[in-house]
């Protein structure tokens, strides 16, 4: 019996283990070698942001500036992608339109507007890089949402600082934290100018 037990185990334990070890590290080291290489910091156009552990940075092109990603699991859903928690900064042209940003979540935009299932929550003010702007919070409403991303959980906030930076948040409201502090640790670099 043991002798079988121990056949089982090293002609199907060991490779499953060794596969799922496999597919654990592929999907897990965009972020962590994104650290290894870039540290705790993100720059764009001048504007040095911290960027939380579970999180990886990208540049947005063409426009300028940054988008957050957050690790969303092994085999995760669109559900999942959203709850996860996107953040991005960026930069318009001055007297541009203050509209909300289009949220990304890797693979394409996600287009929820700030009508039908989100009310405004909150508003408070908030400094960015020693800009001080406002920051404006949407709770969900599930049961106005025809959307299967959307639970009572996911909240977006925008902020507008100067007539230039702009950032934004859609996530799950535990992963708001993160966000502001990102604002809050966001500095001009020494010598650039937007």
């Amino acid at each position: 019996m043991k002798k079988r037990f121990g056949k089982i185990l090293v002609s199907y334990g060991i490779p499953l283990f060794i596969l799922f070890a496999a597919l654990s590290f592929s999907r897990t080291a965009p972020y962590w070698s994104w650290h290894l290489i870039h540290g705790f910091h993100a720059e764009t156009n001048g504007i040095q942001v911290w960027v939380p552990l579970s999180y990886r940075a990208a540049e947005i092109k063409p426009q300028r500036g940054l988008i957050l990603l957050a690790y969303q699991g092994l085999f995760p859903t669109p559900r999942d992608q959203v709850k996860a928690g996107t953040m991005m900064v960026d930069f318009v042209d001055s007297g541009g339109i203050r509209s909300p940003l289009e949220i990304r979540l890797g693979t394409g935009p996600i287009i929820l507007n700030t009508e039908g299932p989100f009310h405004k929550e909150s508003e408070r003010t908030a400094t960015m890089a020693g800009q001080t702007g406002v920051c404006i919070e949407y709770a969900g409403d599930a049961s106005n949402s025809s959307s299967a991303l959307i639970d009572q959980d996911i909240i977006k906030v925008y902020c507008w600082f100067g007539d230039d930076l702009r950032a934004s948040f859609l996530g799950a409201s535990l992963n708001k934290q993160n966000f502001f502090e990102m604002i809050a640790s966001a500095k001009q670099e020494k010598g650039n100018i937007r």
